[in-house]
């Protein structure tokens, strides 16, 4: 008697283990065509701003940037060949811009969700060149008109700028950290 209560109870224990796994497979299953397709709206839009932004700050040379939402790698549209290529064929310092505007993108539409996501940059802008540079802070400084962005940097061009630009403003505060 004994080992058929035993049999019965692990009989009953396999029963419900299959209906979890079932349960659990859904549930899978359910979430990956959430996950699907919430990556088929995000993308486009995503593709939208990184372009956006890339146009506005290299004068509209490169004006078409997609990116992968499974890896969020980025290829752009080579004005010279058309072409669709990875970043990978550009300057570093090219690369560092679409990477950074890339994570701006994804702040700001994330931040589109809820709330406003804070920035915090940290030495971000080390590899862009003076002529970009000057329009990547003025994008920074009307992009702070909506969110909060903690710039930290060594960088005394960058600290000029602010001084020159941004100091007459409540928006804008510059502090100096002891070295």
């Amino acid at each position: 008697a004994d080992v058929e209560e035993d049999v019965a109870r692990w009989q009953q224990e396999v029963g419900f283990l299959e209906s979890s796994r079932k349960a659990l497979e859904r549930a899978k299953e359910v979430i990956g065509e959430a996950a699907e397709e919430a990556r088929k709206d995000f993308a486009p839009r995503l593709n939208e701003a990184l372009a956006e932004s890339l146009s506005r700050v290299t004068g509209g040379r490169y004006s078409r940037a997609l990116v992968d939402p499974a890896t969020l790698g980025v290829t752009i549209q080579i004005p010279e060949t058309g072409r669709i290529e990875s970043i990978e064929r550009l300057s570093f310092g090219t690369q560092e811009l679409v990477s950074f505007y890339l994570r701006l993108s994804l702040a700001q539409l994330m931040s589109t969700l809820h709330e406003p996501i804070p920035l915090v940059l940290d030495d971000c802008l080390v590899n862009v060149d003076s002529p970009r540079l000057e329009q990547v802070l003025r994008f920074l400084a009307e992009y702070a008109q909506e969110y909060q962005i903690l710039l930290f940097t060594q960088e005394p061009e960058i600290r000029e700028w602010f001084l020159e630009n941004c100091q007459r403003t409540e928006l804008h505060s510059l502090h100096t950290m002891a070295s």
